[in-house]
């Protein structure tokens, strides 16, 4: 890939968590769009065995530990889990997620404070360029699907991550016990019109707080008409009429990342001229009529949907 832009700019960081089947290469339009931006994306590639296969190197019969150069491949593959009892599982596969964000953030201050890193794939990447290039102080935590449920559990186990944004939250891994929990930090869920049931959604407003005087709210719950589960990956600009949605993947990606950018600037960079009213993300007449504050779900017990 291109290296690190030129200058003195302290970038944040991003450490985005994909979801089930999937892998770190297939949000790209995501990754791509952030760091475009100014982002250092951190793309995780889960070991828990819910990526769809997941590649890493270990030592051969008879190579002693740290001897990288005759490690071998050896592929993690993907666990099929019966849903009736996944949640144990689920549970397990949530808790080393999480761990595995918090390394990367790890790894990242590694990277910014210009120490020596060992690069096991054997590729030549030059990582001092980012030696005294990040700013650590402001990371958010992003994931789709899975990697939503994995944003909810590490903003409550490592404060370091200063925000969250979850893209079709799903949420079933988590344990009850962490619902008792407070995220103190600004969470955003973007959700699709088709994918959520009343159970994730009620789990998902357990978080949601309610706008301040100025109409403006640390944690909401926003929906995209006629949005699909797979617009948050890559598959819909390959295959165009992927999972026939109602709706264009561009129009969904636009707005996706209208919706990043205006809640990052606002609660990550703490840019001022984010700090006042904005249509897509607080509502009124300006907003995108795509756009639904809350869920299209009868999720309460009375049938209402907000």
């Amino acid at each position: 890939g291109a290296p690190l832009i030129l200058g003195q700019t302290y970038h944040p960081v991003v450490v985005f968590s994909h979801g089930v089947g999937c892998n770190r290469c297939l949000y790209s339009s995501i990754s791509s769009d952030l760091a475009s931006h100014g982002y250092i994306v951190a793309a995780l590639e889960h070991r828990d065995q819910s990526a769809c296969a997941s590649l890493h190197r270990v030592p051969g019969a008879g190579v002693p530990e740290g001897q990288f150069d005759k490690y071998i491949d050896e592929w993690i593959p993907f666990l099929k889990i019966e849903f009736d009892k996944g949640f144990p599982i689920w549970n397990r596969q949530i808790q080393q997620r999480s761990q595995e964000a918090c390394e990367a953030l790890d790894l990242l201050q590694i990277l910014h404070l210009g120490d020596p890193v060992q690069n096991m794939t054997g590729e030549k990447f030059d990582f001092s360029q980012f030696k005294n290039r990040l700013n650590m102080n402001m990371a958010c935590m992003s994931g789709h699907s899975f990697g939503g449920a994995t944003v909810v559990q590490t903003l409550i186990e490592d404060k370091r991550f200063k925000c969250g944004i979850g893209l079709d939250s799903w949420l079933d891994p988590i344990h009850r016990d962490l619902y008792k929990e407070e995220i103190d930090q600004p969470l955003l869920f973007i959700n699709s019109y088709t994918f959520q049931y009343p159970k994730n959604v009620s789990n998902m407003m357990k978080f949601v707080k309610p706008p301040n005087e100025l109409g403006i709210s640390e944690c909401s719950y926003l929906t995209i008409r006629e949005s699909i589960h797979e617009h948050y990956f890559d598959l819909p600009f390959v295959i165009p009429r992927f999972g026939k949605a109602n709706i264009e993947s561009k129009v969904v990606h636009d707005l996706t990342m209208d919706l990043y950018h205006s809640f990052l600037r606002r609660f990550l960079i703490k840019d001022h001229v984010y700090k006042d009213h904005i249509p897509n993300l607080d509502g009124g007449d300006e907003t995108s009529k795509h756009i639904i504050f809350g869920s299209n779900v009868e999720w309460k017990k009375d049938g209402s949907k907000l």
